[in-house]
């Protein structure tokens, strides 16, 4: 999605409203494709992109905002992230994970019996999503966001309508995410997952933070930046994504007997881990390029 388009003029109400109506309009756009499209593995995840960025533009608006106008409708994003997190899980093991290892095993019995079980999740996690996506709740949801961006609800029941413009906001937020992502990012290849899963988080928040604001600056700066995060990201992901899968792998094997499927847990498990050594080299790489360059706003 292109980056909404902001001007240094305009204060954090009009940037919070113009952010979250291209939020939404992505949410719909990629509505239409999971339920009605060939590409659902792609709509599933653009869907729960888009919430995670509504979701963020909450947060870095929040003394815009305050906290009791968003409750609810934070309450409907996370639900509607957890039934696309579901998909997209299985979506990964389907699409990537497994066809990489059996590139090696063509003919493995159990990664053929996996596949199958995972297929048969897949179909029963799209109904899922399908069914959300048709149900009233969801309706009503976008209805009450929409309804809410349009009136600008909240300007009404805040105690505090003045704030500061825009370009206060954006580099009061830039900071605040850089400073997270500095913290927690040291040592990526040595921490303990949990840690480097928070590193993540930080990188993720940092970059939708960016992407909302980058209207504001140079694009040669700050598209470099976006650039370089966004590699220390994709391979903070593939690092993460090895973790789900193993918990996948789990409950798709669950306390099955058969030799073959048993088999094919440990191949993945295997391959999971000369992975994992791969990727945490290449994390550091990207992390030692993200930290040396200097951040687009300052």
């Amino acid at each position: 999605m292109p980056p909404p388009k902001l001007r240094e003029n305009i204060d954090a109400h009009t940037a919070f409203k113009r952010i979250a109506w291209e939020c939404l309009s992505q949410l719909q756009d990629n509505q239409e494709i999971v339920l009605h499209g060939t590409d659902v593995v792609e709509g599933v995840h653009q869907m729960r992109v888009a919430l995670r960025r509504l979701r963020a533009a909450f947060s870095l608006f929040r003394k815009v905002l305050e906290r009791e106008n968003i409750v609810t409708l934070l309450a409907e994003v996370n639900w509607l992230t957890d039934t696309l997190g579901k998909a997209r899980d299985i979506d990964v093991f389907v699409t990537q994970t497994l066809p990489a290892v059996t590139i090696d095993f063509k003919n493995h019995s159990g990664l053929q019996k996996l596949h199958n079980k995972a297929l048969n999740v897949q179909i029963k996690a799209y109904k899922d999503v399908r069914a959300t996506l048709s149900s009233q709740r969801y309706h009503h949801f976008l209805q009450t966001l929409a309804n809410w961006l349009e009136n600008e609800s909240w300007r009404k029941n805040t105690q505090n309508p003045k704030h500061n413009n825009v370009l206060d906001t954006a580099i009061t937020a830039l900071e605040r995410r850089y400073h997270q992502l500095c913290q927690c990012g040291k040592h990526l290849s040595r921490m303990h997952p949990e840690r480097r899963h928070a590193a993540r988080i930080a990188a993720k928040k940092l970059r939708y933070t960016a992407e909302f604001f980058t209207s504001l600056y140079p694009s040669v700066k700050s598209r470099a930046f976006i650039r370089n995060l966004s590699q220390l990201q994709n391979h903070l992901g593939i690092l993460n994504d090895i973790a789900t899968i193993e918990n996948l792998l789990h409950q798709l094997i669950g306390s099955s007997t058969d030799e073959s499927l048993n088999e094919a847990l440990h191949i993945i498990v295997g391959w999971n881990a000369c992975n994992a050594i791969s990727s945490l080299g290449k994390t550091d790489k990207a992390w030692k390029t993200f930290i040396s360059k200097k951040p687009f706003w300052r």
